[in-house]
């Protein structure tokens, strides 16, 4: 009797060790393979970051509002007001359940749980989504959409751990990882996104035309039984369990801003929702440094999970001219008629080529030209080193009708 309760206790210290594990799972890198991101991740962090809750920060309410008109989706005030209202209740839910005790604390209730969450949260997208693409006519939906299917490219997604797999940690907890957790670039924002154990983070940027505005959010849980409740001792087993994650924010534009900064301590399985925001006077053409990053830190086996951002933005604008005979893809909404149109920058030499150099416009009012027409484009750009080569994407046309002698305008030109 007395060897079948060595044993015993020898293999519940095995389960204990091999539980409490932080697995880095594979990472889909967009810019190798866009195509296989899904839509549903990508509109999860559109619809995340368009949205706030009650207790987040004024700036972060206010850089929620940027991205919302960013992303097209102005409009849908309501619709977007409804989804963060039921996914902010799905994760409380689960929060409140996944109580840390003798029946709460094991796997399978965790996971039976956390599936759920998952679950809910997928169908809360793609209701809301349906919803979006039933209150805007096709035309417009697909510029829409078109945002979020180009910046997958700039996403990273973790992947989903086969059921199968034979890890013992796969067979202990089902699933280690939250699979989904991504991050998007949409037309007005800079996204970084790493995953760890559940966890997904990402930086966004934006602009006012005042200050830059900078948000780094953490979001997940470590879905993994890192403890079990020795019930012939009556105590939480290995030593310090039930475990706990802190977690730490660096959130700076040109040196000025937090730099780890403490955000709170939760369990382990507790789903957290974090953000953290911070702004910066805004210049047209000059290069500002965003440094972001962060770390999540377990009481039991220290800072498993580290992540950062350092890049260098600009805004810049460009005058454009359409080329006649290039009208296409009109439709009307709301009373007002909307077309694509082919453009040619109608830069001065001296700003020649400039910084963001467009091809067209799209989804704009129908041009009336008297003869021509122009629009000021504006754009967000980024490189990953001063002075680097700049990314960028457009975040706003201005018509300006006009003869076809106006003269030629000065550009954003700093390389």
């Amino acid at each position: 009797m007395k060897r079948l309760l060595l044993l015993s206790t020898l293999l519940l210290s095995s389960l204990v060790v091999a539980q409490h594990h932080h697995v880095a799972p594979p990472i889909i890198r967009g810019y190798e393979h866009p195509e296989q991101v899904s839509d549903r991740q990508a509109w999860l962090m559109q619809l995340i970051a368009s949205t706030s809750s009650d207790s987040d920060q004024d700036l972060t309410k206010k850089h929620a509002q940027l991205h919302r008109r960013s992303a097209g989706l102005k409009e849908f005030d309501l619709t977007l007001g409804e989804f963060r209202n039921k996914y902010d209740h799905l994760v409380a839910n689960y929060n409140s359940t996944i109580s840390v005790d003798h029946e709460a604390g094991t796997s399978a209730f965790q996971q039976a749980a956390w599936t759920q969450l998952l679950r809910d949260i997928d169908q809360l997208v793609d209701d809301t989504v349906g919803r979006l693409r039933n209150g805007l006519p096709p035309e417009e939906w697909k510029a829409v959409d078109a945002r979020v299917q180009g910046v997958k490219s700039m996403m990273g997604v973790t992947v989903p751990q086969p059921a199968d797999d034979p890890s013992p940690l796969s067979r202990l907890s089902g699933r280690s990882y939250y699979d989904g957790g991504p991050a998007i670039l949409p037309v007005q924002e800079i996204f970084d996104q790493q995953s760890y154990s559940g966890y997904s983070t990402y930086t966004a940027i934006d602009t006012d035309g005042t200050n830059w505005i900078q948000t780094v959010y953490t979001m997940g849980s470590a879905n993994v039984n890192g403890c079990v409740f020795d019930q012939y001792h009556g105590q939480w087993q290995p030593p310090g369990c039930p475990a706990q994650h802190s977690f730490y924010v660096t959130n700076q534009l040109n040196g000025s801003g937090p730099s780890n900064l403490h955000q709170g301590t939760w369990s382990y399985a507790q789903y957290v929702n974090l953000s953290q925001s911070w702004q910066a006077p805004y210049q047209e053409g000059v290069s500002i440094e965003s440094f972001s990053g962060g770390s999540i830190s377990c009481n039991i086996i220290g800072t498993f999970f580290a992540f950062s951002l350092h890049i260098y933005i600009q805004g810049a604008h460009t005058f454009v001219k359409m080329t006649p005979g290039t009208e296409n893809s009109c439709f009307t909404a709301l009373g007002q008629l909307y077309c694509n149109y082919d453009t040619v920058t109608w830069c001065t030499p001296e700003t020649t080529p400039p910084d963001y150099n467009p091809t067209g416009v799209n989804t704009v009012p129908k041009a009336t030209p008297n003869p021509a027409y122009y629009w000021l484009t504006e754009a967000l750009c980024f490189a990953s080193s001063k002075g680097g080569t700049l990314t960028c994407f457009g975040i706003a046309n201005n018509g300006i009708p006009g003869s076809d002698t106006v003269p030629r305008a000065a550009c954003t030109k700093t390389r």
